[in-house]
């Protein structure tokens, strides 16, 4: 990947100079490379003020090109993948930016005609993978990591059968900031293990039977267990 040397951050290119924003963390997402090294921070942290500044002027371009739901979905998955629940959260609330009078070009809607240069499917699934990213990430070999990322002003929220690793699918409630149930469902028996924040594998009571590692360098816990077809009960 290219990088500045100097800056110790990563560059959209090689040949360019334009301001440093999401487009250079390719490395975090969509790809998944040095997620969480100096460098990387320091882009983010670049990046970041980048778009800060564009949300000062409403009628700036970097407003026109950071405001549009593929954009959106991409800045929120990347602090979710930085464990920046909040900043990723107020990212989301930006998507309303993108629809109606705002006449972004690569999601436009005409009152007559419709939809044209319609990226907006595409956008829509971004959007919808960096909501999804705040519950689940599967992004290397070592297992699916759950609630990495939950902004402070989500107290409740449910999700249903979301995918992680090896074909099995998760569900959760979370009610007034707390996991109240976790649940795991696989299509087979199988010895699975997935990845936890300390801090939250503190706050929860597993099954007597599920194993916990002690916390990764990242803070992540590994929790061993053994699934049974269908529906299992991990709390």
């Amino acid at each position: 990947m290219p990088f500045d040397e100097k800056k110790n951050i990563f560059r959209y290119a090689d040949d360019s100079d334009i301001p440093t924003e999401t487009a250079h963390l390719g490395m975090v997402f969509p790809f998944s490379i040095a997620l969480h090294s100096a460098r990387v921070k320091n882009t983010m942290d670049s990046a970041w003020k980048v778009y800060q500044e564009a949300q000062k002027n409403v009628d700036s371009e970097l407003v026109f090109s950071y405001n549009w739901i593929w954009a959106v979905g991409r800045l929120a998955s990347i602090c979710f993948y930085q464990g920046l629940a909040d900043q990723g959260y107020a990212v989301l609330n930006q998507a309303v930016k993108t629809v109606g009078p705002f006449l972004t070009p690569n999601e436009h809607y005409r009152l007559e005609g419709g939809a044209f240069l319609p990226w907006f499917t595409t956008g829509s699934g971004a959007f919808v993978y960096a909501i999804n990213a705040m519950f689940v990430q599967v992004y290397d070999e070592q297992g699916a990591i759950f609630f990495p990322a939950i902004p402070s002003k989500i107290q409740n929220a449910e999700i249903n059968n979301l995918f992680t690793t090896h074909g099995v699918s998760i569900s959760a409630k979370i009610t007034a900031g707390e996991i109240k149930s976790l649940t795991a469902y696989s299509e087979k028996c199988i010895r699975w293990r997935f990845r936890i924040p300390e801090l939250i594998a503190k706050s929860l009571k597993f099954k007597d039977i599920i194993k916990l590692s002690k916390p990764d360098e990242l803070g992540l816990v590994t929790v061993d267990c053994k699934l049974q077809t269908g529906t299992n009960i991990l709390l």
